[in-house]
């Protein structure tokens, strides 16, 4: 399971670099090797990602027909809504403030907290790790 967190990891550095065909590419292999792992947390975590990176790139190209891709094959309920939205609000009024609004509201549900909020099988002992840095867990012994 590291080799996959490690390959998640590594796409997220592609994706933030710029490297969206890479990035697709490497999505496309690493989705099909979580999805039989996913019922695990982290796995469920890396696969969140694999597949909101699609949808990311789908609406930075302007690309529809990768938005629609997306919602039909996602396994996560929420990137799979966040697709069909999509798709929705750009037929009813297509242009670019739509696109960047859409990737906007993808972002704010990418944060830890809303991560752990959407899991199927939240793991307390996430917190605080790699997995969610930015959440500060006190110390119970205080």
């Amino acid at each position: 399971m590291a080799v996959l967190e490690e390959r998640t990891a590594e796409l997220i550095l592609a994706y933030v670099a710029g490297k969206w065909d890479a990035v697709l590419g490497m999505a496309s292999v690493l989705e099909e090797s979580l999805k039989p792992v996913a019922t695990e947390p982290r796995m469920e975590i890396c696969l969140y990602h694999v597949e909101s990176i699609q949808l990311r790139v789908a609406l930075k190209r302007e690309d529809i027909d990768l938005v629609r891709v997306v919602a039909r094959k996602s396994n996560n309920l929420e990137v799979s809504r966040k697709a069909f939205d999509a798709l929705q609000k750009l037929e009813i009024g297509p242009g670019l403030a739509n696109w960047r609004g859409l990737e906007y509201e993808l972002e704010t549900v990418s944060n830890a907290e809303g991560q752990i909020m959407r899991m199927r099988n939240p793991d307390p002992r996430l917190i605080g790790t790699k997995f969610f840095p930015n959440l500060y867990v006190p110390d119970q012994d205080a």
